[in-house]
């Protein structure tokens, strides 16, 4: 594939080219969505890096902002149970006392998708 090609049609790549402003504005946006769900935790935004993973870029990390969930009345290991458990699973960091989302790796029409399953899996 050439270039222009590979960035249309591999979502990872598209996903990995992504400016850190508009990750940030993404981040803001959910952030407030959930704030305004008067949800049993506190919603803040903070700096992070998108982890790549391993294979050819097991050491690269992006600049990022992240959503993080500090849940109150339930332990972060229920509410990852909860959040891989929802429809669609969603798979995020447990970082200190806090779940922490990557806006990364969200393709077009995920980010509603997510605040339903976060409300939800907060709700039981």
């Amino acid at each position: 594939l050439d270039e222009n090609t590979a960035l249309a049609e591999v979502p990872t790549l598209a996903l990995l080219r992504r400016g850190f402003d508009e990750i940030a504005r993404q981040a803001d946006r959910i952030a407030e969505t959930l704030g305004r769900a008067s949800l049993n935790a506190d919603v803040s935004v903070v700096d992070g890096f998108s982890q790549m993973g391993s294979g050819s870029l097991p050491t690269q990390n992006l600049p990022t902002r992240l959503v993080a969930l500090a849940p109150r009345g339930v332990s972060l290991d229920e509410l990852g149970l909860r959040l891989r458990g929802g429809r669609p699973p969603v798979f995020a960091r447990l970082h200190k006392d806090h779940v922490l989302f990557d806006p990364r790796t969200l393709l077009d029409g995920d980010e509603p998708r997510l605040v339903e399953v976060i409300i939800g899996s907060l709700s039981h």
